[in-house]
């Protein structure tokens, strides 16, 4: 990747993510979910380990803060294997992120519009956004390879999108 990439890829990424909030912007249906599959919001990652003891805990450089862990599975939406990672900050669930191939993109999205209701695309992703979940479903254009993610949070926490950026920047060589 030469200089003038990465600087393009340093301006355009947080420019994009703030177009995704302002352009794909919707309510989440009435079934708002508190929390993702059998986690609700602010549970405690023995419980996470209780329910799911194939989930492993991930460590990292990029934050070795004692309150903050991740834990990832693989598993499956219906027939689409996914990577699924858990963010908890204070032994509270806060983020859950979901990767998968792009080629069950246009598949998530369908059953995400069915879960979460009618929202504006763009190609940015799609943007549910409740009182206390946000849903992103984005395909990811920056990585090679370039997997789509789903993320969905507890509305307000945006330590994920942080990540996800520094992990960006990271696989471009600028970390």
């Amino acid at each position: 990747m030469n200089g003038m990439e990465n600087m393009r890829l340093r301006v355009v990424t947080p420019i994009i993510l703030a177009l995704i909030s302002v352009v794909v912007t919707t309510v989440l249906a009435s079934n708002e979910p508190s929390g993702f599959r059998d986690f609700d919001w602010d549970s405690s990652s023995d419980n996470l380990k209780q329910k799911l003891p194939r989930a492993n805990e991930i460590t990292d450089s990029i934050d070795s803060s004692a309150n903050y862990r991740r834990f990832e599975v693989n598993d499956s939406i219906g027939d689409i294997p996914v990577t699924i990672r858990f963010y908890f900050l204070a032994d509270k669930l806060q983020a859950v992120e979901l990767e998968f191939l792009m080629q069950y993109y246009k598949q998530l999205t369908m059953i995400f519009k069915e879960k979460y209701g009618p929202a504006p695309e763009s190609k940015y992703g799609i943007l549910w956004k409740g009182g206390q979940t946000t849903v992103l479903l984005s395909p990811n254009q920056y990585l090679k390879p370039a997997n789509g993610y789903a993320t969905i949070t507890k509305t307000g926490w945006a330590y994920l999108g942080w990540r996800r950026q520094e992990e960006i920047r990271r696989a471009a060589g600028k970390l």
